[in-house]
């Protein structure tokens, strides 16, 4: 059974591992998102990356995806 990830390392991850562009092109400008605009920023972003992350298998696209989301309900507004 895999830990559960934090949201940086879920990040980290797709960064390094996702197929999808776009997705790992919002990953990377995640820095930029968090100094302009804080917690909305980094939300609106993991909303991205999850909307282009679609495609993404397997255990490791699950757990990444499941950090994510799980970030995302707890930053609700």
């Amino acid at each position: 059974m895999q830990k559960n990830l934090s949201v940086n390392e879920a990040i980290r991850i797709v960064r390094n591992e996702c197929p999808n562009e776009y997705a790992r092109a919002y990953a990377e400008k995640i820095g930029d998102s968090i100094i302009e605009e804080g917690t909305e920023g980094l939300c609106a972003q993991i909303r991205y990356i999850l909307t282009n992350a679609t495609n993404w298998r397997g255990e490791r696209a699950r757990a990444t995806k499941e950090a994510m989301r799980d970030y995302l309900a707890r930053h609700k507004r």
